[in-house]
């Protein structure tokens, strides 16, 4: 537009007279590590194959929080919460670790290709784990099917219904209806049993308790 108005013109100045307007410069794109989608095979029994993603939402200040999401693939059972304004890599690694301590580890843990999966210290993890890291390709969500439909029931039963006020009272009431998810809410793929009530239906050993991120 510039160009059109006044003829030929130097970027650089145009560029200096645009950050002292304060006017918002395009950013480059960020620089990801391009990987091929891996197949997982589907779960026969309950800790097998996870899967994992985040979500966001908004306090009632504006203030935005995100939600980190794991679940079971075989038994749709929630397996872990992480709820907090900011979540890093190592914050994840941490709380996975903690988490098999607890309970073991699966072969896979299916994800896409955000940086906080993709990252040297997650890889390092799942070397370290063994476990399996099932990378869906880019831009096919549907490929992680299992973690999408758990996202969109906590968005439509869980987060589109209530106005946060702070972070305390957004973990409480999403744990509240995580616990309601597993114990309760019937699934239609599993003969419209609730997750522990499947798990329990099949003869598998009860797994531990929900654990809340710190």
């Amino acid at each position: 537009m510039v160009r059109k108005k006044f003829g030929e013109v130097n970027h650089k100045r145009v560029e200096r007279i645009y950050k002292a307007a304060r006017l918002q410069l395009a950013k480059p794109p960020k620089k990801y590590i391009k990987r091929d989608p891996v197949p997982l095979e589907k779960a026969t029994e309950p800790n097998q194959v996870w899967a994992m993603d985040f979500m966001t939402d908004t306090l009632e200040n504006g203030r935005k929080f995100r939600v980190f999401n794991l679940i079971d693939t075989f038994s749709k059972e929630s397996v872990l919460q992480i709820i907090d304004s900011s979540l890093q890599e190592s914050r994840l690694v941490r709380e996975l670790s903690q988490l098999a301590e607890l309970r073991g580890l699966p072969r896979a843990i299916k994800c896409d290709n955000g940086p906080e999966f993709t990252s040297k210290v997650m890889l390092k993890w799942a070397d370290e784990t063994g476990v399996q890291l099932g990378f869906i390709a880019k831009g096919k969500p549907t490929q992680n099917g299992f973690i999408e439909s758990f996202n969109g029931k906590m968005r439509k039963e869980c987060l589109d219904r209530h106005i946060f006020r702070n972070l305390v009272e957004a973990k409480e009431v999403i744990m509240n209806w995580v616990s309601h998810y597993n114990e309760e809410r019937p699934h239609r793929s599993q003969n419209y049993m609730a997750p522990y009530e499947f798990i329990n239906a099949n003869n598998v050993k009860a797994n531990s308790p929900l654990q809340i991120g710190q």
